[in-house]
């Protein structure tokens, strides 16, 4: 893990499954695409035009486009959860990485993968959230993310989600030791 990390966030690759506190995440479309309501709390739904103005002022720390659809951490958001002495975490892709490592923030990198693309492509199924076109979109991007993950120097961490408490319980044991680090230097 890299030294004197300003402030504590970690990054964590699409295939997480696990929700601890508050994901900040931006995309252009006016409604949610799995429901008939606006509220979703993922995501931040903002027009195109507005997103792509975003992107252009700035005002992201990371952002990527994923089967037409582009996904973007607005910095305000980062902020406000640092400000409340939280740790901010964010559930990105592979080009939300590599965006965010062209930048001065020291995050840790943390990779919560499925044991096999098998058991992603199941339990992406299960879920029926996706058409058959999305899903295989999802599907081939999961592949490259893996395979990327494996390159030395990219993840800090990388945890096989196979028993979703164990992985909770390791991931916990991160954090922790990370906020252990941070306050530590704090005093």
């Amino acid at each position: 893990m890299k030294a004197n990390r300003p402030f504590t966030f970690f990054t964590a690759c699409c295939t997480c499954t696990l929700t601890f506190s508050e994901w900040y995440s931006r995309t252009p479309r006016s409604c949610c695409p799995l429901s008939s309501t606006c509220s979703h709390s993922d995501y931040y739904f903002v027009s195109r035009e507005e997103m792509l103005h975003g992107i252009d002022a700035g005002e992201f720390i990371e952002n990527a486009e994923f089967s037409g659809n582009i996904y973007g951490t607005s910095k305000k958001a980062v902020q406000e959860v640092q400000a409340r002495n939280q740790i901010c975490i964010l559930d990105i892709d592979m080009q939300g990485v590599r965006n965010i490592k062209k930048t001065d923030l020291c995050p840790i990198y943390i990779s919560i993968q499925p044991p096999s693309f098998e058991i992603l492509e199941q339990r992406l199924r299960q879920r029926k959230t996706e058409t058959e076109e999305s899903l295989q979109k999802r599907l081939a991007a999961a592949k490259l993310d893996m395979e990327f993950s494996k390159e030395p120097g990219i993840f800090d961490e990388v945890l096989i989600n196979d028993v979703l408490e164990d992985t909770y319980i390791r991931l916990r044991s991160v954090l922790s030791e990370e906020i252990q680090r941070v306050r530590a230097l704090q005093n």
